[in-house]
């Protein structure tokens, strides 16, 4: 509860770009951020790149090729919200395309627009959330699997048990000060090398 209230009023320091025709809707969804807020930019057409400070972006769903932009490519900083004129297969293959994190609707409506600002804010955070845990599982997997493989080339090298080459990767770490997966990777990396036949090397 505590980090959505601290979200909630996160939510006032966001830096948010309107790509939509200075028309009413533009305008509406521009002002109502404002009133909330949140520094709010209205833009068009399109830009190639959206500016450095860009937090989230609503953009309009115009059925064409949605994934052109570079600034809709994961991973990207700005949490993307889709405003959407109709329904049909081709703007809902635009929408699915441009991974968006929520919708406004056409016309233009105050209504709901905070909400969906809000949920697409805390689902995005939520994603960067899992993504680095992914990639922080990934690397300890990646670093137990140096390890084994030192430890296994140690053992076999010097006849020695699996636990005593793990303490000789650890004793080496300790004396270079460097974390046991680096050391582990190094064992590997050079027991590769000597071991590659000449015409290789």
């Amino acid at each position: 509860m505590a980090s959505e209230q601290a979200l909630f009023r996160s939510l006032r320091e966001l830096s948010i770009v309107v790509i939509h025709p200075e028309d009413e809707d533009g305008r509406t969804l521009r002002d109502h951020l404002k009133r909330i807020g949140c520094r709010t930019r209205l833009v068009w057409p399109s830009p190639r790149q959206l500016p450095e400070d860009t937090d989230v972006v609503f953009f309009l769903l115009t059925g064409a090729s949605e994934s052109g932009p570079a600034w809709l490519d994961p991973p990207t900083r700005a949490v993307p919200i889709a405003i959407l004129a109709y329904e049909n297969p081709v703007m809902l293959e635009a929408l699915s395309e441009a991974n968006a994190y929520g919708i406004v609707t056409k016309p233009v409506r105050p209504f709901g627009i905070l909400a969906n600002l809000f949920l697409a804010r805390s689902l995005f955070k939520y994603q960067e959330r899992l993504h680095s845990r992914i990639t922080k599982l990934d690397e300890t997997l990646k670093g137990r699997r140096a390890i084994e493989r030192a430890t296994k080339l140690l053992s076999d090298r010097y006849k020695v048990s699996e636990d005593e080459a793990y303490g000789m990767i650890r004793r080496e770490a300790m004396r270079k000060q460097l974390s046991v997966t680096s050391m582990a990777e190094a064992v590997v990396t050079t027991e590769s090398f000597y071991s590659a036949p000449k015409q290789d090397i």
